[in-house]
């Protein structure tokens, strides 16, 4: 039941974390 929020709130890990490894590149 929750494993939809599970996949949003990874998938907004993933995006906050290659932004910022993009941003620092």
């Amino acid at each position: 039941m929750f494993n939809g929020d599970l996949i949003d709130y990874y998938r907004s890990e993933l995006i906050s974390i290659s932004n910022s490894e993009s941003g620092d590149v």
